[in-house]
């Protein structure tokens, strides 16, 4: 059976049951399964759907890579783009179907150079599947861009996270203007600040903008209004029970936050559960639910050890 029939009947194919473990009560019950190992133990920094459901993921090591991934194997992964000047990408965001902002760097993991100075915000058309890449605008200030969020689509504006200065751009990617706009009020001093990072995934939902800070383990919010300059107080989501990276919403307002070889989900009460696959997530770093009929509760998500893994997630809803 094909893992297109797996994904439309539910079944659970090739999967592992996802179990609870001591950071968090268990979510409930599903599956995973690998859909593609890169090549080279290559860092899968973050992810983002196609409107036809395949899936554009981000590489840190081994080039500054986007690929295409084929969730029902009907095609075979492809190299959209490699920026051959850059070498590593981190955040993409949708900016209108078959848009994307995507952020390139000098970033390396190893050995590790941060690549202050080098952030360049870039658009990728893939209409008719013929990719046109240009750059939209450096950002010589910036410390450490993470990741990434469409703010308002009909103006072509994102918000990108620095987790060194820890803030948040807003990016106009028809324009190429830019602003830091919120800076985060949380201290930088957590178990996990050995870089001073603080906020990794920022994502509008509502009228709120959410962001989790990494080196805190907590995800916060602000209103949308924040953006534009006015003043705003920023309020604590919950506590996170699991360090954080980068994470998407159900269309009910649940988080699904990618970290720690985990999938946590926050519910907008701050109520937490986690889902867990042993080796199958390890090293989670970011997470996208699937487009089509076929997969719309499928929870695609990126490894910092090469793998992209489809999660079935029966009580959830993309879209």
């Amino acid at each position: 059976m094909s893992l297109k029939a797996c994904i439309y009947k539910g079944i659970l194919c090739l999967g592992m049951l996802i179990s609870s473990t001591s950071a968090g009560s268990l979510c409930f019950p599903t599956s995973a399964t690998t859909l593609h190992t890169f090549p080279n133990h290559t860092w899968a920094e973050n992810i983002a759907v196609r409107p036809n459901g395949q899936i554009l993921v981000t590489t840190l090591q081994n080039g500054a890579q986007l690929w295409q991934i084929d969730p029902f194997h009907e095609t075979d992964p492809v190299i959209v783009h490699q920026w051959s000047n850059r070498t590593g990408l981190t955040g993409i965001a949708e900016l209108e179907p078959d848009v994307f902002a995507v952020i390139a760097s000098d970033l390396s993991l190893s050995p590790l150079t941060i690549g202050s100075g080098s952030y360049e915000i870039w658009r990728v058309e893939l209409h008719n599947n013929h990719p046109h890449v240009s750059l939209v605008a450096p950002i010589p200030e910036a410390k450490l861009l993470n990741g990434m969020g469409a703010f308002d689509r009909e103006s072509g504006t994102v918000l990108v996270a620095d987790s060194l200065l820890n803030s948040l751009w807003f990016v106009n990617t028809r324009t190429g203007s830019y602003k830091q706009v919120i800076h985060d009020p949380v201290p930088i001093s957590g178990p996990n600040s050995t870089l001073n990072l603080g906020i990794n995934g920022v994502r509008v939902f509502g009228d709120d903008i959410y962001f989790d800070n990494m080196g805190e383990e907590v995800l916060l919010k602000v209103p949308k209004y924040a953006a534009e300059g006015y003043p705003a107080p920023v309020d604590v989501v919950a506590n996170l029970t699991v360090a954080s990276d980068d994470f998407t919403f159900d269309i009910e307002g649940n988080a699904y936050i990618a970290g720690s070889n985990k999938i946590t989900k926050v519910s907008p009460s701050g109520a937490q559960c986690v889902y867990s696959a042993a080796d199958a997530i390890q090293g989670s770093t970011s997470a996208a639910w699937g487009r089509t009929s076929l997969d719309a509760t499928t929870l695609y998500v990126t490894t910092k050890i090469g793998r992209l893994v489809a999660i079935r997630i029966a009580e959830s809803v993309a879209n």
